[in-house]
């Protein structure tokens, strides 16, 4: 079946897209978000050539087709709304499930898109650090520092994939974010924290702690969250004529020195703990901490 068939068919059995609340993709899987799973004929689903499985998981309906995804993915986004940024906010609003589902919806919408330059990038790392050990390349050559600069740059700009991603999932403007978090890890911002002004690192009077952002997960995640809410609130209260450029001003002036002064180190910080717990785990025995973080995978 082709790609363009398959999705069509796949539309109409989860119940058409007025059934759909969101649609993400991750590395072999539809992971839809439904209105209502009755609509959907899972059993028709998984008889369609083309599909492997259908998995109900985590408040989302999961339609496992393997490596050919984002073809399937971008078919549906040809026929429908639903890869558009505009139908994700629109449909932001809606929730379904405990907390537990939608914590999972949560965090699979945000890394899903991510998962293959992930592992693409986490592979060429490891790759380096053998051709490193037995020899082949030297850390100081030119084509090894450009290697590494492949590998590492989307772990250093983390904050800025994450802030894309997070934004689409909770329907704020994805340049905006962007902007959040690119000024997060601006170079001025980087240097202050081991070079500090005269005067000491403070906003308006308010002193605070200054972190290193690259890299990180948590802060800038939780910051697109709240930005949501803000950008939605001055959206509803300025006037039209004015609020495509006074949205994004005050939700940034608003959001990124919260991050900076409350957010982000309390993120920081949450991060630093859970990998030492992890590294707690691994000293005290490695058979638990792979238990550990297996179960908790």
């Amino acid at each position: 079946m082709s790609h363009e068939k398959l999705a069509k068919e796949i539309l109409e059995l989860v119940g058409g897209e007025e059934n759909v609340v969101s649609l993400v993709h991750c590395a072999t899987r539809l992971r839809f978000v439904l209105k209502d799973n009755a609509k959907a004929n899972k059993e028709k689903l998984e008889n369609t050539p083309g599909v492997i499985t259908v998995k109900e998981s985590g408040g989302q309906f999961q339609v496992v087709i393997g490596n050919t995804v984002p073809e399937v993915y971008a078919e549906i986004g040809k026929i429908s709304n639903l890869t558009s940024d505009a139908k994700k906010v629109a449909n932001t609003g809606e929730r379904k499930g405990n907390i537990f589902s939608r914590l999972v919806d949560v965090i699979s919408s945000i890394f899903a898109p991510l998962l293959g330059v992930l592992a693409g990038a986490g592979i060429l790392k490891g790759l380096l650090a053998i051709v490193t050990k037995v020899g082949w390349l030297v850390p100081t050559e030119s084509t090894y520092i450009i290697l590494n600069a492949i590998a590492d740059s989307l772990f250093y700009f983390l904050p800025l994939l994450l802030a894309v991603t997070s934004a689409r999932k909770f329907g704020s403007n994805p340049f905006v974010a962007m902007t959040a978090a690119g000024t997060l890890i601006y170079p001025t911002i980087v240097t202050m924290k081991t070079t500090p002004p005269e005067g000491g690192i403070e906003f308006f009077g308010i002193p605070f702690t200054l972190m290193n952002y690259s890299s990180t997960v948590i802060p800038i995640i939780i910051a697109v969250w709240l930005m949501s809410y803000v950008e939605k609130f001055f959206n509803k209260v300025i006037h039209e004529s004015v609020k495509n450029f006074l949205t994004p001003l005050l939700s940034l002036v608003l959001i990124v020195p919260l991050t900076l002064i409350v957010i982000g180190p309390l993120g920081v910080i949450a991060g630093e703990k859970v990998a030492d717990l992890i590294l707690v785990l691994l000293n005290l025995n490695p058979i638990i901490a792979g238990a550990v973080i297996g179960a908790s995978w």
